[in-house]
């Protein structure tokens, strides 16, 4: 049997699946997640669909002192950001931009799919909640822990300072389009589906 192919056809592999994965995020052990705090609550960012995996998504929130990095989203990885219980605006890039307003209870924690899209030149990216009886079911509990967990490194806060602006303006389109949707449940995040396991 020849090798030369076999060993061509691993190599590719790896080259794509080094491709999917970002350089503005550092694999963490599960144990080196952040753990909330007292009252603190956690939102666990997570993408797993292989569509647009060359294409990152970067997710940030605005807060009282303008808009801040989350990470940057790649397949089969997960972020888990932890926040203050209360109201919260997430916003995530690709093509155009896409909101997530989040409505958090002390304690709790939540699951949130990055899903992307068809876009007309470059992929769209969604950020989905996941209620509690879909938390309930094995499948999906898989699914979030064998998510590689990542955290941002330099390269990340270097990216997002040459990039904020543009992140702004998906910011404000993504808030024109959520205050103009019929049903802007489907981008908001509800207190009750918190759950107390983390994964």
């Amino acid at each position: 049997m020849n090798k030369c192919p076999l060993l061509g056809l691993m190599l590719l592999l790896s080259l794509l699946l080094s491709a999917c994965s970002s350089k503005l995020m550092d694999p963490m052990l599960e144990q080196q997640q952040p753990v909330p705090q007292g009252n603190e609550a956690s939102i666990t960012f997570f993408r797993t669909s292989s569509f647009g995996g060359m294409i990152q998504a970067p997710i940030a929130e605005e807060t009282a002192s303008g808009l801040e990095l989350v990470g940057i989203s790649s397949m089969d990885t997960k972020i888990r950001h932890v926040v203050a219980p209360g109201k919260h605006i997430f916003v995530v890039g690709g093509e155009s931009g896409s909101l997530l307003a989040a409505d958090l209870a002390p304690q709790r924690h939540y699951y949130v799919k990055v899903s992307p899209g068809f876009g007309w030149g470059k992929t769209r990216f969604t950020m989905v909640p996941v209620p509690p009886q879909d938390l309930d079911a094995p499948g999906m509990q898989k699914e979030i822990r064998e998510c590689t967990p990542v955290s941002r490194n330099d390269k990340a806060a270097q990216w997002f300072l040459e990039n904020k602006r543009s992140m702004e303006d998906k910011l404000r389109t993504a808030k024109e389009k959520f205050q103009a949707r019929k049903n802007p449940a489907e981008y908001t995040l509800p207190a009750s589906y918190g759950i107390t396991e983390l994964y």
